[in-house]
């Protein structure tokens, strides 16, 4: 994230959600961020202060629908690599 509009947050895309819940932690299983609303995404800061280039971990859980409007109840999770 440098502010020019381009990648500045991490923010899944989705569509047909009821809810959502995005989480970041850092490599030692801190909770630096966490959204319940699918338009906030994470910008790199934690309690104002800017964190540093590294590896973090997010956790995504979400309930919508598939394609068929059958039911989802997932959680993704993985790594994400900040650069500034």
């Amino acid at each position: 994230p440098n502010g020019d509009g381009i990648n500045d947050f991490f923010l899944p895309k989705t569509t047909y959600l009821n809810s959502y819940k995005l989480q970041i932690f850092s490599r030692w299983g801190e909770l630096l961020f966490q959204s319940e609303d699918p338009n906030t995404g994470w910008d790199g800061t934690a309690n104002g202060q800017v964190m540093v280039p590294g590896v973090y971990v997010y956790v995504f859980s979400y309930t919508g629908y598939d394609d068929r409007y059958q039911t989802l109840h997932k959680t993704v999770s993985g790594d994400l690599t900040l650069i500034r």
